[in-house]
């Protein structure tokens, strides 16, 4: 019987259980679990212009860390993307932080890379889709905070689209 969605429990205190279509995964408390994902994240909703990602993750305790590479940035500087987050029953949120700054130019002819300054971090926050078995949901980056007055801001933010599967490594 297929599951109907990703679940992450507690079993007495000892483990984690994840449940995905019909495979079943028992996590030892602290036991570590490579996985690989692939990925893509969009600035419109339809993933016509979409950009691909993938890379391994290892998975502790319902948190896991690891490494993509993507197509917007590692194939041109080679630098691999670092990622960051949790699954909690059908929900991931995850950050994915670049080792150095990159952005459109100010006419918005080309991408401009700069390995003198740190580099931006990208939220993400979604769910599990049960027809597909991806997570999908929102990604958002902070372009710009001003202090406005008496203790308010003004932030600007980027937002866009995401999906990703999770699989395991052969």
């Amino acid at each position: 019987m297929p599951f109907d969605r990703l679940r992450v429990k507690f079993e007495n205190g000892a483990g984690i259980i994840f449940q995905l279509e019909e495979k079943i995964i028992d996590l030892k408390k602290d036991e570590q679990l490579e996985k690989k994902i692939n990925g893509a994240f969009s600035y419109s909703n339809d993933f016509i212009d979409s950009f691909l990602f993938e890379g391994k993750i290892v998975m502790i305790n319902g948190s896991f860390e690891g490494s993509i590479s993507e197509e917007e940035f590692t194939d041109v500087t080679n630098e691999k993307v670092y990622i960051k987050g949790f699954i909690d029953g059908d929900h991931i949120s995850f950050v994915k932080s670049y080792p150095f700054s990159y952005y459109l130019s100010e006419d918005e002819t080309e991408i401009v890379f700069d390995p003198y300054k740190k580099g931006h971090d990208v939220i993400y926050d979604g769910y599990l889709n049960t027809q597909s078995n991806e997570f999908e949901g929102n990604w958002e980056i902070k372009i710009k905070e001003e202090k406005l007055y008496h203790g308010k801001y003004e932030i600007n933010l980027e937002v866009g689209f995401f999906k990703l599967e999770i699989n395991d490594c052969i």
